[in-house]
C-alpha cells in the first residue's frame, strides 16, 4: 500500500503535513480439517515506512504554531494466530488466539490543526510507538429448527495503546484532543444474541443482540471514546408476494443505547436513548435483477446525541426523523 498526502495551498487551515507512507506485508496460513474439527494457523510480517516533509512556500500565519519538523519512522512486527472451529448438528464452537500489531498512522503522529470532520483540534505525538496486542476470542452457537443462540466474548491486552484524550484546553471554541499512549490497556466485552422464528408463523423472525465493550488502562482508569452498550432488536416479516412489485420483507428495528458512564478524564457521560427504524425491501419484475428499499430512520423523531458523536462537544443533536430510498440493479454473469 502506497499513500501520498499533499496539501494544496493557499488554504485557511492545516491538519497534517505532506507525507509518504509505504506498507508491506507477507503472510502464510495453514488449514487442517479432521472430521468435525477445522484448525487454522498463520504467521505474518508487516512493515510501515512513513516520511513527512517540511512545509515550504506557505504563508507563515498558517504554520507559525505548527511543528512541521520532518519525520522519518519505520515500524515492523511479526505476528501469529491459531484457532479452531468445531461444527456439530446443533452447536458450533470457535476459538482464536492471536498476537496483533498496529503502527501509528500519519494523523496520530503529526496532526496539528482543526479537524473539520470531527469539529475538534487534534494534536499528534511524533514519538508514539506501535501497538502490540494479544487477543483471545470465542464463539458458541446453538442451532435448532426455530431458534438460534450466539455468544461471542473477547479479551484484548494491548501494549502502547493509542487513544484520543480530551484535554482541558481549547483552540478558539474547539476542544483540543491529543493522541496519547497508555503503557497497557485492556479491552474486553462481547456480544450475545438470538434468532427466533416460530413454527406457526414461519415467516416471522425476531432477532436481538446485546453488545458491550469495556476499555481501561492498567490502573482501572476508563479510556475515552468507547461506544455505549447497545441492544439491537429486529422484527422481520417475510412477504414474498408474487407481482410486478414483489415485497420481500418488512422490517422494524428497535435500538436501545444504554448510558455510558465509564468515561475518561474531561469526558462527559451520555444518557440512554431509543431509536425506531423501519424499512420495506422489494424486487421489481420476474428476473429479480432490480431490488430496492424504502424506509425511515428515527421514526419517533427522538432527540439524542450519541457518545461518539463529533457534534457532542458543540451541544448539537444528531439527525431527527429522516427517510431513505434505494434501488439497485444486479448484472448477471453473462453481462
Amino acid at each position: 500500500m502506497v499513500q501520498i498526502n499533499r496539501n494544496f495551498f493557499p488554504t485557511e487551515s492545516f491538519l497534517i503535513p505532506d507525507a509518504n507512507t509505504l506498507d508491506n506485508g507477507i503472510y502464510t496460513m495453514l488449514n487442517y480439517e479432521l472430521k468435525k474439527w477445522d484448525f487454522q494457523a498463520g504467521v505474518r510480517y508487516d512493515r510501515r515506512d512513513l516520511r513527512t516533509f517540511q512545509i515550504a512556500g506557505v504563508d507563515s500565519t498558517i504554520t507559525q504554531n505548527i511543528d512541521d519538523t520532518p519525520l522519518s519512522r519505520s515500524f515492523d512486527q511479526i505476528n501469529y494466530a491459531a484457532g479452531f472451529v468445531r461444527n456439530d448438528k446443533h452447536t458450533t464452537i470457535r476459538f482464536n488466539a492471536s498476537s496483533e500489531y498496529r503502527a501509528p498512522h500519519l494523523a496520530e503522529l503529526k496532526a496539528d490543526g482543526f479537524h473539520h470532520g470531527s469539529l475538534r483540534y487534534e494534536q499528534g505525538d511524533a514519538s508514539l510507538a506501535a501497538e502490540q496486542a494479544l487477543q483471545f476470542d470465542a464463539t458458541v452457537e446453538l442451532h435448532f429448527d426455530h431458534f438460534e443462540f450466539i455468544v461471542n466474548p473477547y479479551f484484548n491486552r494491548i501494549e502502547n495503546f493509542i487513544y484520543l484524550y480530551q484535554s482541558d484546553q481549547f483552540a478558539g471554541s474547539f476542544p483540543i484532543f491529543e493522541f496519547r499512549q497508555a503503557d497497557m490497556a485492556y479491552l474486553y466485552g462481547g456480544e450475545a444474541g438470538f434468532h427466533f422464528h416460530p413454527h406457526q408463523l414461519h415467516r416471522l423472525h425476531l432477532e436481538s443482540t446485546f453488545s458491550l465493550t469495556i476499555a481501561e488502562r492498567a490502573n482501572g482508569e476508563p479510556i475515552n471514546l468507547i461506544p455505549q452498550p447497545m441492544i439491537n432488536t429486529l422484527l422481520r416479516f417475510d412477504v414474498n408476494n408474487k407481482s410486478s412489485v414483489s415485497v420481500k420483507d418488512i422490517v422494524i428495528e428497535h435500538q436501545y443505547f444504554l448510558p455510558q458512564n465509564r468515561v475518561g478524564l474531561n469526558e462527559t457521560p451520555t444518557v440512554d436513548f431509543h431509536l425506531i427504524n423501519m424499512a420495506v425491501n422489494f424486487e421489481l419484475g420476474d428476473s429479480k435483477a432490480w431490488t430496492g428499499a424504502l424506509g425511515v430512520r428515527n421514526a419517533l423523531n427522538t432527540t439524542y446525541v450519541g457518545h461518539l458523536s463529533a457534534l457532542k462537544n458543540l451541544g448539537l443533536n444528531q439527525p431527527g426523523i429522516n427517510f431513505f430510498g434505494s434501488i439497485q440493479y444486479v448484472f448477471n454473469k453473462s453481462k
